[in-house]
């Protein structure tokens, strides 16, 4: 075999061998390298060799030649010096303070028999054992203050509270579990240092763990339980909030503000006793002063460079704390100072103390105080200075979420939506109140549908969250706001379903939205506060519900719950749309003395007392107001219209001062003229009325149409239209008074004038086809009249249900058309044939044409008419009274003249007085058979 065979063969075998022990061959390649750096680092090291004053390089042997060794010998021939050498390391690093100590004890070694040397030395020891065993006396934590909302806005109350009710370990938050340092504890006065120095020099600013090394940390080795001291009652609640419903990035900024906040609370709140270790430092160094200067007057040279040592050993934190402290304290409190001052809406005094901080030194100015100047400029809407502020501040706002948060606020009270819009899109961790206070702007720029768009994108909102959605809902009230609200309730985590300020948002968004039976389930789950109550009580009256507003007023009293001013007013409102002098009467008698001088209720009550046909006690409280207003003279000038007092009305005008006069006012006069005839002065009215809008126009056509003046009417109306569009309810009032004159021709050109012009307004529509249809049925067309009827029905298009209240012994009774629902239902319908079988032997006829609907099988004319809510209601109080005198009922629709011819006929049969208040006006039957209106109505 050949030599190179050979070869190849020895390095095959090596091969093999090294591959199947691979990680021996590693080590065998590593091992050398790391020598070689060993070696490279003791070689490289910066050792000082100190040599003794007589030193000689050593001889060289033989083996370094002949002629080094030869020179050697002879240079040196009888040296008796000691051929000695020592190193010392002066590595670059900082000595601790206790090799220091230990250097300065060991070169005292030649004079430790000198007896004052000895008593300074004692003396250290024992002041640095005193001070090693004593040296933490801050114990690391701190008491949150009241306003613990300003720590984080997206954490929800309830969470706040629990944890920030106990001191809070702040040395915990500065370990290196959360902060990213090299130590790997520090001790509570380390702590108290590091603050200090930090606040000097940075602002606060630290360097931080990652999002899953701080929640890793917080959750699971237990970090949370040594940081925040929670009662065990709220533990489960709070730790699974934090650490399960909170990502992983706004536990992080959560903690990062608690942190940071504190911090300043803490330097701010510092006196002289709060930290008590410097005062133990700075007798320490007093001694080993003292003690210098002793070793000189022993002609010892030996120093020790004392201002060299690190902020972290004693006299830096001393003197850092001397004379820094003022100075720091003095930053941190501008921050709270400045909150003091926007609280109590002294914005300019808290910008002019900002600038003379800021010229001082604009280096140290907090986060805190920077976020309290931009809520300065935000609410004094000085938009120029906030920008500025922006400007300069850039890169410290953009890092910090809470000053981000306020910024985006800031802008979007300015209107600048983009701008906003940019900031929060280059906005890298978004966390809850960033996204909160682009929706708060969104809200505020009326970009509703953007606010929800917007919720839907936002991973696992918190509580302000969803309050800022539920408040947008509620603000669209639409069918799809509604949908969307439902859906996101039903859905809400299992943290939030108690959650107070979300259901009472949600409560107020479903009574936007007009669902008040869903909000009427919400009411016993939240906070029962009179403000809810009158928001359902304020949706009740808007959705004409009065009924159910005064039930609401005694759930509040069994509630225990005390109505304001507003709630009462709204039970005012409430009992002028029932319009029943008993039940006016209870009301008012319930309203504390201290609310009856308030401007709003005297004016309330002049409008109640005036519906509920009590006109004198209207006109006392009227004349109670010292000044009356706008609403005053309208409600007292509507009430005299309203029960037929028109001249009465027309006085009041006159004497009302022309300042005053609104439309409303306008509107008011006119239809007490229209209900009492007063053409004439109508016109004197309208003429000199400067700025004449639909609604007068269309009081004046009303006026005009009930004394059968349609031609003026119709010129009053082409003259409007040549202006504007058509109005639906000028032709609808010119189209009711032509029903009443059973003018066929005329009624059906306003109908199709109507349908012409108006096809989507459907309520219009059905009105309008039922007062045609009356037509054709007073004019004998009966075929015509049904076939409306028959359209309208297989349209599913009805006529608004007739409703009737009535008060018998206090309490509120509400029939319907044809009303079955009563317990007593047997007894009223007999009381109603009774009374059908009187009018007829008093010679009433009924009339068909104010029938509004096909007649069924079993039906009569009689039947239906005797079957409407008002005969109803006047059936019931005779049922429980037989005797009774005056009864009382309101009926939302205007009463048809059936009703009205019959009406008359029972109060004088029966010789009881009988008040009936419709849709238009106040009748008084009186017991001679004649009524107010005098059939003009």
């Amino acid at each position: 075999m050949s030599l190179l065979k050979q070869i190849l063969l020895v390095l095959w075998k090596n091969f093999t061998i090294r591959r199947r022990r691979w990680p021996r061959v590693i080590f065998e390649l590593i091992w050398p390298i790391v020598l070689f750096l060993i070696l490279m680092w003791i070689r490289t090291r910066n050792l000082t060799t100190y040599y003794d004053a007589c030193y000689n390089e050593p001889k060289y042997l033989g083996s370094t030649g002949f002629l080094p060794a030869l020179q050697s010998y002879m240079c040196q021939w009888n040296n008796t010096c000691y051929n000695q050498s020592s190193t010392t390391d002066e590595f670059n690093g900082e000595s601790s303070f206790w090799r220091r100590i230990s250097s300065f004890t060991d070169g005292l070694s030649a004079i430790l028999n000198d007896q004052q040397t000895s008593s300074y030395l004692s003396e250290i020891f024992s002041d640095l054992n005193i001070s090693n065993s004593h040296g933490d006396l801050w114990n690391g934590t701190i008491q949150a203050t009241q306003d613990q909302n300003d720590f984080n806005q997206s954490i929800p109350n309830t969470i706040i509270t629990a944890l920030f009710e106990n001191p809070i370990n702040l040395a915990n938050l500065h370990q290196s579990w959360f902060l990213n340092q090299t130590h790997n504890s520090l001790s509570n006065l380390a702590v108290a240092a590091q603050i200090y120095l930090a606040s000097m020099q940075t602002g606060l600013a630290y360097s931080y763990q990652s999002d899953i090394d701080i929640q890793q940390a917080f959750c699971i080795a237990g970090e949370f339980n040594r940081t925040f001291s929670v009662s065990e009652k709220q533990i489960n609640e709070t730790n699974n909030f934090l650490c399960y419903d909170l990502p992983a990035e706004d536990l992080k900024s959560f903690l990062i503000s608690v942190q940071q906040q504190l911090d300043e609370q803490f330097l701010a709140d510092a006196q002289s006793n709060t930290v008590q270790m410097p005062v133990d430092a700075s007798k320490i160094m007093h001694t080993m002063n003292e003690l210098s200067r002793h070793l000189k007057t022993l002609n010892v040279n030996f120093s020790m460079d004392m201002n060299n040592i690190n902020i972290r050993h004693l006299r830096s934190i001393y003197v850092d704390i001397k004379y820094g402290i003022p100075i720091v304290r003095s930053y941190c409190n501008l921050g709270i100072n400045m909150k003091k001052l926007n609280d109590r809406k002294e914005f300019k005094q808290a910008l002019e103390l900002f600038h003379k901080y800021e010229h001082k030194n604009s280096e140290i100015i907090s986060d805190v105080a920077i976020n309290q100047a931009l809520k300065s400029f935000t609410n004094m809407e000085d938009f120029q200075g906030g920008s500025d502020i922006y400007q300069r501040y850039l890169c410290r706002i953009e890092k910090n979420c809470f000053t981000l948060a306020s910024i985006i606020h800031f802008y979007m009270q300015s209107g600048n939506v983009n701008r906003a819009q940019e900031i929060f899109n280059k906005s890298k961790q978004k966390t809850m109140g960033i996204y909160g206070a682009m929706m708060k702007g969104l809200i505020k720029n009326d970009m509703l549908n953007e606010t929800v768009h917007l919720f839907f994108q936002i991973p696992n909102p918190d509580e302000i969250i969803f309050v800022l959605f539920f408040h947008a809902c509620a603000r669209i009230g639409t069918e799809e706001a509604l949908r969307l609200a439902k859906k996101v309730l039903s859905n809400l985590p299992n943290s939030y379903r108690e959650n107070s300020n979300i259901l009472t948002t949600a409560f107020d968004a479903f009574i936007k939205c007009g669902d008040l039976l869903f909000a009427e389930k919400l009411l016993p789950k939240i906070k029962k506060i009179s403000m809810s109550y009158g928001n359902l009580m304020k949706a009740y009256n808007k959705n004409n519900q009065p009924e159910k507003t005064l039930d609401l007023y005694e759930q509040m009293k069994f509630d225990k719950i005390e109505p304001d001013v507003i709630c009462y007013l709204l039970l005012v409102n409430a009992c002028s749309n029932i319009g029943i002098l008993s039940i006016c009467q209870s009301i008012f008698e319930q309203i504390p003395k201290s609310f009856l001088d308030n401007s709003y209720i005297k004016n309330a009550l002049v409008d109640m007392w005036g519906k509920s046909s009590c006109i004198d006690r209207a006109e006392n409280i009227f004349q109670s107001l010292i000044q009356p207003d706008t609403i005053g003279y309208t409600s007292m000038i509507n009430s005299y219209g309203l029960n037929g007092m028109g001249i009465q009305a027309i006085e009041l005008f006159n004497q009302m001062p022309r300042k005053l006069i609104l439309e409303e006012t306008y509107v008011c006069v006119l239809n007490a003229c229209s209900h009492s005839g007063l053409i004439d002065q109508a016109r004197s009215i309208f003429s000199n009325i400067t700025n004449k809008t639909e609604k007068i126009y269309a009081t004046m056509v009303d006026c005009l149409s009930r004394s059968f003046l349609f031609e003026e009417a119709q010129e009053l109306i082409d003259n409007y239209e040549s202006y504007h569009s058509p109005s639906p309810t000028m032709l609808t009032a010119l189209l009711s008074s032509a029903r009443n004159r059973r003018d066929r021709h005329l009624s059906e050109k306003i109908f199709n004038r109507i349908q012409e012009n108006f096809p989507e307004l459907k309520n219009r529509l059905i009105s309008a086809s039922i007062l045609l249809s009356n037509v054709y049925a007073s004019t004998g067309d009966v075929d015509k009249s049904s076939n409306i009827k028959n359209n309208l029905y297989q349209l599913g298009l009805k006529k608004k249900i007739g409703l009737s209240w009535t008060a018998i012994n206090g309490r509120l009774f509400k029939f319907r058309a044809h009303d079955q629902s009563h317990p007593q239902s047997s007894k009223i319908y007999a009381e109603v044939e009774k009374i059908s079988q009187e009018l007829i032997e008093y010679g009433h006829q009924y009339d068909s044409s104010w029938i509004t609907r096909p007649l069924e099988q079993d039906e009569t004319v009689a039947s239906v008419l005797c079957g409407h809510s008002e005969r109803l209601a006047i059936a019931w109080n005779f049922v429980v009274n037989p005797n009774t005198t005056k009864i009382q009922i309101t009926k939302n629709l205007r009463i048809c003249g059936d009703c009205h011819q019959a009406t008359k006929l029972i109060a004088s049969i029966r010789q009881c007085e009988i008040i009936v208040r419709d849709t238009n006006r106040i009748h008084h039957f009186c017991k001679n058979g004649q009524c107010s209106c005098n059939d003009y109505f």
